[in-house]
């Protein structure tokens, strides 16, 4: 499965973006990961797949990482996920994944 991250682009809930030249749906991916950004939604992509298309975690970042997803939020335990990748967590279009500050 091939990712592609969208540069330097700030939007809003539902927004579409325009990434080469196509229409894309992205996931969020922020806090403390190497790099930030709207990462290009694609079927299948996990909750790992994210977090790996963005340069992985900082040295600082908690292994409980928050997904939000139609205003819930749900915590999942990077730890665990790695451990069995059969525990890991399909994502949807406009998911958020944030990482915070151990």
């Amino acid at each position: 499965m091939k990712l592609t991250v969208c540069d330097k682009v700030v939007v809003c809930d539902n927004e579409e973006i325009e990434c080469d030249g196509e229409r894309a749906v992205g996931v969020s991916v922020h806090g403390e990961v190497k790099m930030p950004a709207l990462v290009q939604f694609v079927d299948g992509m996990t909750l790992l797949d994210a977090i790996t298309a963005v340069g992985g975690l900082t040295n600082w970042a908690n292994k409980n990482v928050i997904l939000s997803r139609n205003k819930k939020r749900q915590t999942h335990d990077l730890r665990k996920l790695t451990l069995s990748s059969a525990k890991d967590v399909l994502l949807q279009p406009n998911d958020k994944i944030i990482v915070t500050h151990r």
